[in-house]
């Protein structure tokens, strides 16, 4: 995926996120679209395809664009981090 579709890609997750908050979609579509940031607390995921594995521990502070930040661990190194909900949605679930 290129750079161009990336933002394109974010652009679009953020108007989806609006959508969802101001409740200007189908009620059955809402949840099928976008998870709660919410539900993701507790769960892990990956940095790309091969990065590494992190847990999401936190609701960060929301964005002016709509996109949220969250709070993440690393679980190598433990380190403590604030990650886009949009990019979170990007990133490969870990078993």
């Amino acid at each position: 995926m290129t750079v161009k579709e990336m933002g394109k890609r974010r652009k679009l997750l953020a108007f989806l996120i609006l959508c969802y908050n101001n409740r200007m979609v189908e009620p059955h579509m809402e949840t099928a679209m976008i998870p709660s940031p919410q539900t993701l607390v507790g769960t892990w995921r990956r940095f790309g395809s091969v990065g590494p594995v992190y847990e999401i521990i936190g609701l960060g502070k929301e964005l002016p664009d709509h996109d949220r930040m969250m709070r993440v661990r690393v679980i190598e190194t433990g380190e403590e981090v604030d990650y886009r909900f949009t990019d979170i949605l990007d990133d490969p679930r870990e078993r």
